[in-house]
Parts: structure tokens; sequence; C-alpha cells
């Protein structure tokens, strides 16, 4: 398992993110529940790819359906922001 390459990391504890680089459908473990989540995938333009609200979630089952290439996966909770760069094959 290849670690993502981390951009910023607000969280209490540091998500877990496999398989990485993923062929689209790709886990995240938060490390703890968290009441309230934004995933969100963008381009590195920062154009919106997909965008999805959780609630009361450890753990997200994701999927990217778009061509080859890198992207940024965005968590968000309250006043706490994660950004890793994804890399899809």
């Amino acid at each position: 398992m290849a670690t993502p390459c981390l951009i910023k990391n607000d969280f209490d504890t540091k998500p877990i993110f496999y398989p990485s680089p993923t062929k689209g459908d790709f886990i995240v473990n938060l490390g703890e529940t968290y009441e309230y989540i934004i995933a969100t995938i963008t381009d590195l333009r920062g154009v919106k790819i997909q965008s999805k609200k959780y609630s009361n979630i450890e753990t997200l089952n994701l999927n990217i359906d778009v061509s080859t290439g890198v992207y940024l996966l965005i968590l968000e909770s309250i006043n706490k922001k994660h950004i890793i760069r994804l890399v899809k094959n």
C-alpha cells in the first residue's frame, strides 16, 4: 500500500486511505467517528468532480469514475480539513 501525498491535515487523527494509487474504488478510514463529513474530489485546477455529505461515519467507501490522472480528495468536518493527492490509474 503506497502512501498518498498528504497536503493538509487538521483532523485529530490521520485518515488512512487505500489502495493508492486506485483504479476507482477506494476506502478512507477516518480513525474515529465524525458527526458530519463532506468528501469532495476535484481535479488539480479545483474543478469539482463529485461531492457527498455523510453523517456519523468512520469509514468512507468511495469511487472515482474519471480518466487516469491526479486529483485531490478533500475531507471537511466542522472547522477541520484533510486534503490528499489522489492518483487514479
